[in-house]
């Protein structure tokens, strides 16, 4: 199993490498949290439906810290690192999508109510 691991994480460094690559940074009123699948993948269009990292559409975004977020993307040329600071809804917006990803955790640097909802119904569930 540890030889296929090893494998997949070579062959998706190399398609994470032809991507273009932008930093997101946090407006001083917000923060970013994560999960424990904190890699959140789609299309273009945002859809999770037939979303893969070898489609020529594909868009990824994986929280860095609770002042940064990586956000991948192939219709930028490989060799491109952007920066952009997003507003406090936009941070909302990224923190909806580790959520929406979280299995069994989610960390946040401080009181975060939407991830004590989730972790309220998951007790539930």
């Amino acid at each position: 199993m540890m030889e296929t691991t090893m494998s997949l994480f070579i062959d998706l460094a190399s398609i994470i490498a032809n991507m273009g690559w932008v930093i997101i940074d946090a407006s001083d009123e917000a923060f970013f949290i994560t999960s424990d699948s904190p890699v959140y993948l789609t299309d273009i269009d945002g859809s999770r439906i037939g979303a893969g990292w070898e489609n020529a559409n594909a868009v990824g975004s994986l929280p860095l810290s609770p002042r940064r977020y990586l956000g991948l993307h192939y219709g930028l040329p490989p060799d491109t690192l952007g920066y952009k600071r997003v507003s406090t809804e936009e941070v909302e917006t990224l923190n909806k999508r580790a959520i929406a990803s979280a299995s069994y955790a989610i960390f946040s640097p401080e009181r975060y109510p939407p991830a004590e909802t989730w972790l309220l119904n998951k007790k539930v569930n």
